[in-house]
C-alpha cells in the first residue's frame, strides 16, 4: 500500500473525535491481524475492525521526534501517542509486542497503547497441550520424551534471546545466522551448539575481536533473565524452532514451513483465554 492510499494521523484523530463509539484495533502484522479478527469474531464483537499499521501514513518526522526507527512497532507506538489527543475513554487499541523492550526499563504508556503480556503473540501459544497437538498429533514428529523436548527448546530459545539482548545493549545490530547447522537432536532433546554459533555469529558481523565484550554481556544477561519463559523467547525464533523440529524429527514435511505453522496457530486463537481477553 503506497502512502497516497493510507489514512493520515490527522484524519484518524478527526474520525475518532467525531465517532467516539468506534472500537478499532491496530496491529503490527498480518499474523496479528488474523488472530485478532478470529478472536473478536468468536466472541461476537462485530463492531470491532482490525487494521494493519500499513493502512496508516506515519511521517518519518514524527518517528524521529520520538527517537524511533521506521518499523511497524515504532509506527504503532507513534500512532497511539497521536491518538492520545482524543478524549480518554474511547475503546481504541494499538497493540505492540514486547520483544526485548521490557528488559530495558519501563514500557511506553499512553491511553490507547497496549503491550502483549508475553514477548509476542506467538508466545501465547507456547503450552504443552498446543505444542503436543501440533508437533505429535498433527505433524507426526518423532518425539519420545516430550517433557525433555520442551525443556530443551526453552533452554535453547532462552540462550538465543540472551544473545539478542546483548546485541541490543551493545547496539551492534548484528545479522543473525540460520539455525539449521547449529541444532541437532539427541534422545528427544534439542542440542544447540552455542559456542560454535557465537563464534560464527561474531565472525559474520566482523565482531570477532570483541568476543570478550560479548561474552561478559551474555553472562550479565544470563543472571538477569528469569521467570516465565514466554517473556524471554522471541516469537519468530519460536516458530522457526517448531519448523526445524518437524523437518528434523521426521514429521510431515508439508506442514513444516513457518507459514504453515502460523496458519495452524491462528486456528488455536480462540482456545487461548488470554488472547481472547486481550482483544475483548
Amino acid at each position: 500500500m503506497n502512502s497516497s492510499e493510507r489514512r493520515t494521523i490527522d484524519e484518524l484523530v478527526s474520525r475518532y473525535m467525531l465517532e467516539p463509539s468506534l472500537r478499532d484495533i491496530y496491529v503490527e502484522g498480518d499474523f496479528d491481524q488474523d488472530i485478532a479478527e478470529r478472536c473478536i469474531r468468536d466472541i461476537g464483537q462485530k463492531d470491532r475492525i482490525v487494521y494493519h499499521i500499513d493502512t496508516v501514513d506515519v511521517p518519518r518526522g514524527l518517528l524521529e521526534a520520538e527517537g524511533l526507527t521506521s518499523g511497524n512497532k515504532q509506527r504503532l507506538i507513534v500512532l497511539a501517542k497521536m491518538l492520545a489527543k482524543i478524549q480518554p475513554g474511547a475503546s481504541l487499541k494499538c497493540l505492540v509486542d514486547r520483544d526485548l523492550d521490557h528488559w530495558f526499563g519501563d514500557l511506553d504508556t499512553c491511553p490507547y497503547l497496549s503491550w502483549t503480556r508475553h514477548c509476542s503473540l506467538e508466545l501465547y501459544f507456547f503450552s504443552e497441550k498446543i505444542l503436543r497437538e501440533i508437533l505429535i498429533d498433527t505433524a507426526k514428529a518423532h518425539i519420545e520424551n516430550f517433557d525433555l523436548f520442551i525443556n530443551s527448546i526453552i533452554e535453547f530459545l532462552r540462550s538465543l534471546y540472551i544473545m539478542r539482548l546483548a546485541d541490543k545493549e551493545l547496539s551492534w545490530k548484528m545479522s543473525w545466522l540460520n539455525l539449521d547447522k547449529h541444532l541437532s537432536q539427541v534422545n528427544s532433546a534439542i542440542v544447540f551448539e552455542k559456542t560454535e554459533y557465537i563464534s560464527h555469529l561474531l565472525q559474520k558481523n566482523n565482531r570477532a575481536r570483541f568476543g570478550t565484550t560479548f561474552d561478559s554481556t551474555l553472562r550479565k544477561w544470563d543472571q538477569c533473565v528469569t521467570g516465565d519463559h514466554r517473556c524471554f523467547i522471541r516469537g519468530h525464533d519460536f516458530i522457526e524452532t517448531l519448523s526445524w523440529t518437524i523437518s528434523s524429527l521426521h514429521g510431515v514435511k508439508e506442514i513444516a514451513s513457518c507459514k504453515a505453522i502460523e496458519r495452524i496457530l491462528v486456528l488455536y486463537s480462540t482456545q487461548v483465554p488470554d488472547l481472547v481477553e486481550l482483544f475483548a
